[in-house]
């Protein structure tokens, strides 16, 4: 069954057929939804079932118009100041990555933190070295987009340094913010001794594999997962939660959303 989900080009291997439940609002979506079956092996059998609305309606007299329709371009938008600055700071680490001999990138988190204020440092002298190369890229990059109506160019340049700083130190506050909750967590557990349910020791087990992913993510890794860096996947930072009883636990939703969703008018 396809769902909006499923417009984000998942790879869902032997998948053959794909049933939709109502039309698609356009073209694109329909053929990001279909194109999920047949990966494999190129053949896939798709099933539409229109119902009595007037988007259905029109593409059920229309259905040239949902297969061959308009296909617009996915628009940007150059007021979105966040947006704007993660791509900023993946032509910051490219050009630093290309201009080193090792990757500085590929390390692991935990280990850079070792030394975090010696490390940073290295980083920022790093930027500082390589700035006309960055600014050049910067203005290379935007040179074809019409972004004088939302900002200065001039501005992001000359700024681009103090933004990347202040970016890059609250990542790595995020990843020991995330750390140290896992081994409060574990500490808990650990004052508890004896396991005395299966939903204890399923939680041990969390926190356990937890801070073993986090003890070997790599820097770039972590720059994805908390939205330093553009992504066009799904949120990298999630919330669960679990009722008092341990018997119900319900999916992650991003952390932006997640109180919304979870605790409705807080």
């Amino acid at each position: 069954v396809a769902t909006p989900t499923l417009e984000l080009g998942v790879d869902i291997g032997d998948l053959s057929s794909v049933g939709q439940y109502k039309s698609p609002p356009s073209a694109v979506n329909y053929i990001q939804r279909v194109g999920r079956a047949g990966r494999r092996n190129g053949i896939a059998f798709i099933n539409t079932f229109f119902f009595n609305s007037p988007v259905d309606e029109f593409y059920y007299r229309n259905p040239q118009d949902l297969i061959r329709g308009i296909f617009n371009p996915p628009p940007i938008k150059l007021n979105n100041e966040e947006l704007i600055n993660r791509h900023l700071n993946s032509v910051i680490l490219e050009n630093i990555a290309l201009s080193e001999e090792k990757n500085p990138f590929e390390s692991k988190v935990k280990n850079f933190l070792d030394s975090r204020e010696e490390n940073t440092k290295h980083l920022l002298s790093l930027i500082e070295k390589n700035q006309d190369e960055i600014s050049s890229s910067i203005r290379k990059i935007l040179d074809d987009i019409n972004y004088s109506t939302y900002f200065d160019i001039n501005e992001k340049v000359l700024n681009y340094k103090s933004t990347f700083k202040d970016a890059f130190n609250h990542a790595l506050d995020q990843f020991v913010e995330e750390y140290s909750t896992c081994i409060v967590g574990m500490n808990e557990y650990e004052e508890k001794g004896s396991i005395t349910s299966d939903w204890d020791s399923y939680n041990r087990k969390i926190l356990k594999d937890k801070k073993e992913k986090l003890e070997n993510r790599k820097i770039d890794n972590h720059l994805f997962e908390v939205n330093f860096l553009p992504r066009y996947a799904f949120p990298g930072t999630a919330v669960s939660i679990q009722d008092v009883h341990g018997e119900q636990m319900y999916g992650g939703r991003p952390r932006q959303l997640a109180i919304t969703e979870f605790a409705p008018g807080c």
